[in-house]
């Protein structure tokens, strides 16, 4: 039968289903651009609230820094909590506008994968793989809820909080290992820098984690918590094939990763040279270029695991057995062999006699011939006279002495 390898089944996925990778790119786009023009919008409206006197412009309009800074201080005043204010208002929306276009997006490009590789499954079992690959009908992903992605994605949302949380809580902490006696930068930067690290690897971790179990809500139905329980037996009944599909689809990141920042500084080579409207382009083509690469790699990565569990069961050829022949195992050279009745009989002569064919008058002459030693008829000449037949003739000769 064909190999079947989850990594190159997620990466066939994504040529042979294009529409899913700019599925993905589509939503994942729309959400970043309502994000900045959200932003924009909030701190634009921000600026507007707060109160400026002519005084506080001509300050700002002196140049000079040290009226600037105060001009600052009073227009900033007192508008600290409305700050606070507007960045929850923003921050509800964006979560709430997340979880809704993750929830639609991640089941519509996750069906298609699910059906796709159902199809692909079946072609592979049933040995129906052309040269063109054309595929049969499979199975279709049973009919999934959009309410339990949302589940799954309200918790994403919580817990990215909770992760942005301890970034600032790691800034603030790591600011009292320096004081003004005893100055320590690059031990507050170096402690920072672990625990950001720390924290970046227990998302990306949590991250892959529930989006492998949005693959049990479109693939099987389950709901929130029954994702959830799912996906971790996945993992722990699994763990092999979902750690090579994870490190093989990360390398290919880092690897995307480094080539776009080895592209991206070649335009900024020439910034002095060229105009720098056409630079700035180039360098925003070639991110946007990045991402699109990124969020390819991600469906091919969630492909790797519906193709892990739409693996075709593997066909083992058995030889033909003999009928009504024991087969027996023989240790040999590190190699177990089998030997069946039939083998043993031929290695042996039928014609020979074994102890139990010979009668059993003749044991102990085999016995003796087995250990070279020579039997009672070879040892005795018969025509030897022995003391009983002296005996046996005297007596018929001379009764009346007896």
């Amino acid at each position: 039968m064909a190999s079947w390898s989850p990594t190159v089944e997620g990466f066939r996925a994504v040529f042979r289903r294009p529409s899913v990778p700019f599925a993905e790119v589509l939503w994942r786009w729309s959400f970043g651009a309502a994000v900045i023009v959200l932003i924009g919008f909030g701190f634009i409206e921000y600026l507007d609230m707060l109160p400026v006197s002519n005084v506080d412009l001509l300050f700002l309009r002196s140049g000079h820094p040290f009226l600037i800074s105060q001009a600052a201080a009073r227009i900033l005043g007192g508008s600290g909590l409305r700050f606070v204010l507007a960045g929850i208002l923003i921050f509800v929306g964006l979560a709430a506008l997340w979880i809704a276009m993750a929830s639609l997006g991640r089941g519509v490009t996750l069906n298609a994968l699910v059906n796709y590789l159902g199809e692909r499954s079946h072609a592979v079992r049933d040995g129906q793989i052309a040269a063109d690959e054309s595929l049969v009908a499979g199975a279709v992903a049973p009919k999934w809820r959009v309410r339990s992605l949302a589940g799954l994605y309200f918790l994403r949302v919580g817990l990215a909080l909770a992760a942005a949380g301890a970034c600032i809580a790691a800034l603030i902490l790591a600011g009292f290992v320096s004081t003004k006696q005893n100055p320590q930068p690059e031990l507050v930067f170096l402690l920072v820098l672990i625990v950001l690290f720390l924290v970046w690897l227990a998302w990306t971790f949590v991250s892959g984690f529930l989006s492998l179990a949005s693959v049990f809500v479109v693939r099987a139905g389950e709901d929130t918590f029954g994702a959830l329980s799912a996906s971790a037996e996945f993992c722990r009944d699994r763990r092999g094939p979902v750690a090579a599909v994870s490190v093989s689809y990360g390398l290919a990141h880092l690897v995307v990763f480094f080539v776009a920042t080895s592209v991206v500084a070649f335009p900024l080579g020439f910034a002095g040279l060229l105009p720098i409207g056409f630079v700035l382009s180039a360098v925003v083509f070639l991110t946007l270029l990045y991402f699109a690469l990124v969020d390819t790699l991600h469906v091919a990565r969630l492909a790797g695991n519906v193709a892990i569990l739409e693996a075709p069961p593997a066909v083992v050829e058995t030889a033909p057995v003999i009928a009504e022949s024991p087969v027996s195992a023989v240790f040999v050279g590190g190699q177990v062999r089998q030997i069946s009745a039939a083998s043993e009989s031929a290695m042996v002569d039928q014609d020979e006699l074994i102890l139990s064919d010979a009668p059993l008058a003749d044991d102990v002459s085999i016995q003796h011939s087995a250990l070279s030693i020579p039997s009672s008829t070879e040892r005795v000449d018969p025509d030897e006279l022995i003391l009983s037949d002296h005996l046996e003739s005297d007596e018929a000769d001379f009764p009346h002495e007896k």
